[in-house]
C-alpha cells in the first residue's frame, strides 16, 4: 500500500477590484425652460465591494452636470435648439469605473410668439370696407400655424373698424381721421 503525508496550507486569496455595476437604464423627461442646476434625475451604480462610487458625465458642452449622483441642468435647455440628449455617466470606485448612456428628453412648453410687426400702419380715412390695412407677421418658436385677432382697445368705442382676415388686418367699419392704436 502507498504511503500519506498530510498538512495544512493556508492559501491567501487576494481580492480583485471590480467595476462598479449599472443595474438599470436610464431615461429621463425635463420640460425646456428649466433653469440651471434642476434636477433632471438620480443614476445609481453597485460596487461589487462596497466601495463609495463618484459619477461623472463623459465630454465637455454637454448642458448637464452631476451633483452626487444626480443629473443636473447647467443652464436652460431649449427644445427647439435640442429635444434630446444621450449622455455617458461613468460610476467610478477606487481604481476602476463603468458607463451607461443616458436618455433625456426634453419636453416642450409652448412659448408665446415673437417679433410681432404689421407692414404698413397707416391707411386714408376714406378707405372702402375690406381694404387691406397691412400684413401681420410674427414668429412662432414651435413653428407653429399661428392665428391672429384683433381686439377692441380699452376706452375706444364701438364698433372697431378693423378685423383680422388671416394674416390681413382689414377695414371693418367707419374710420375717422383720429388714429387709432392698434397692438
Amino acid at each position: 500500500t502507498g504511503l500519506l503525508s498530510e498538512k495544512d496550507f493556508q492559501i491567501a486569496i487576494s481580492d480583485v477590484d471590480e467595476s462598479p455595476v449599472w443595474t438599470e437604464s436610464y431615461t429621463f423627461e425635463v420640460y425646456e425652460n428649466a433653469g440651471p442646476n434642476f434636477s433632471v434625475g438620480t443614476v445609481t451604480a453597485k460596487d461589487p465591494e462596497g466601495e463609495s462610487i463618484s459619477y461623472s458625465i463623459q465630454g465637455s458642452g454637454t448642458g448637464f452636470t452631476m451633483n452626487g449622483n444626480q443629473i443636473v441642468t447647467v443652464s436652460s435647455l431649449d427644445r427647439e435648439n435640442k429635444d434630446f440628449y444621450e449622455l455617458v455617466v461613468i460610476a467610478t470606485d477606487v481604481t476602476m469605473e463603468a458607463s451607461t448612456t443616458v436618455l433625456v428628453s426634453v419636453l416642450d412648453v409652448d412659448e408665446s410668439p415673437t417679433s410681432l410687426d404689421i407692414n404698413n400702419r397707416s391707411i386714408s380715412s376714406n378707405a372702402p370696407l375690406g381694404s387691406v390695412v397691412g400684413v401681420v407677421s410674427a414668429q412662432d418658436p414651435e413653428e407653429g400655424i399661428l392665428q391672429y385677432e384683433v381686439y377692441n382697445p380699452a376706452g375706444r368705442e364701438l364698433p372697431f373698424p378693423f378685423a383680422m382676415e388671416g394674416n390681413q388686418l382689414v377695414v371693418n367699419g367707419f374710420l375717422s381721421g383720429d388714429s387709432i392704436e392698434v397692438r
